[in-house]
């Protein structure tokens, strides 16, 4: 369980760091500021869906995809 509990914290973190939600909030924040409120939860709500969408796609293909070079 130890091994399992490793593995999750050094995914976790290495998600953590390729997003940047740091910056990510800074940069969405700077592009979104005339937007209405609804504008911007809708504008956020998009982006974290196709942001899950690229990482369910090369989680599930990212052997194949490397597997080719």
């Amino acid at each position: 369980i130890g091994e399992i509990i490793s593995f999750s914290i050094l995914c976790l973190t290495s998600v953590f760091f390729i997003i940047n939600p740091i910056s990510g909030t800074t940069l969405f924040f700077t592009l979104t500021e005339g937007y209405s409120p609804q504008a911007k939860r809708r504008t956020a709500r998009r982006a974290v869906l196709v942001a899950g969408a690229v990482l369910l796609v090369f989680t599930l293909t990212g052997n194949l995809i490397f597997s080719l070079f």
